[in-house]
């Protein structure tokens, strides 16, 4: 990276950040393509506002999807906005008014926290790839079995992702001890998924289990925050989700989020395909979930 993308774009008075300073801040998490996107956009200002999203493509090497992704990542609805905030030399608002201060009072905390916790779920709804999506829930779909591995924290959200599919009716199972996870993968066939989740995607344990789990021909789907982790690079599919959730112990609690919002769209999705399919187990997994609540 040159010595203009260590430029600060931050206005220090308004709190307010430019679209450039939001590609800066954003650059180490970017993939190498992306980083490609990012240096010409930076370095070819007039080019892009002339240009339509097929033509900017084309001139960078890249494909319009792709750069409607990068988009994305900075938190434009799409190559669109981004050109309106560029020509009309608008601002941002920056993320750092929004993280907790020492002499903040609890109701600012839970201020913060509420525009913090949106902003994330907003990033990752959508960097979700819609093509990966549909590929994700129809290997769940057709899987004989779903097993879920994750470590530490991201071990919540994998549990609840296996009560989630359980309600739906895919056989499923959850594993977040390294030993038992390498250890499950003996169970697995070309027939089944293995969901995995880390955030930072270096999850030693689940890595390892990966690869036992790709040995034995299973799909892998990698849900991470981090696409171009070796943690990902070893997935058949990759959901990502935010990557701007700063390592505190007060917003620990926003990976879970993300990670969750994942695991609830396959279900989503999951669910509309038993419903186009006319799937008789429907009414009677309704009821389960149903029946033993008081009238």
């Amino acid at each position: 990276m040159d010595d203009k993308m260590k430029k600060s774009g931050l206005d220090n008075e308004t709190g307010m950040q430019s679209y450039d300073s939001r590609i800066r801040e954003s650059y180490h998490a970017l993939s190498k393509n992306q980083k490609k996107i990012a240096n010409y956009i930076l370095n070819n200002k007039s080019v892009v506002l002339q240009s339509s999203i097929t033509v900017l493509a084309r001139k960078i090497g890249t494909t319009p999807a792709t750069l409607t992704r990068f988009c994305q990542a900075l938190r434009y609805k799409g190559f669109s906005e981004l050109k309106f905030y560029m020509e009309n030399d608008l601002i941002l608002p920056s993320d750092e008014n929004v993280l907790i201060g020492r002499d903040d009072t609890l109701s600012d905390s839970i201020h913060k926290l509420l525009k913090y916790n949106v902003d994330a779920l907003t990033d990752t709804m959508l960097l979700l790839d819609e093509s990966r999506l549909r590929q994700a829930i129809s290997l769940i779909v057709r899987a004989e079995k779903v097993y879920f591995y994750a470590e530490g924290g991201t071990g919540s959200s994998a549990q609840l992702g296996y009560h989630l599919f359980l309600q739906i009716g895919v056989t499923s199972n959850c594993f977040t001890d390294a030993s038992l996870m390498i250890m499950s993968t003996s169970h697995l066939t070309s027939k089944d998924v293995v969901i995995c989740m880390s955030y930072s995607g270096a999850a030693e344990g689940v890595l390892t289990a990966m690869r036992f789990a790709r040995k034995n021909k299973a799909a892998v789907i990698a849900v991470t925050a981090f696409p171009n982790s070796r943690f990902a690079k070893a997935a058949d599919i990759v959901l990502s989700y935010s990557c701007k959730i700063h390592d505190d112990l007060q917003y620990l609690h926003v990976a879970r989020i993300c990670e969750i919002a994942i695991i609830g769209t396959l279900q989503t999705g999951i669910v509309n395909h038993m419903v186009e399919m006319n799937d008789p187990r429907l009414a009677d997994l309704k009821f389960a979930i149903t029946s033993k609540r008081l009238k």
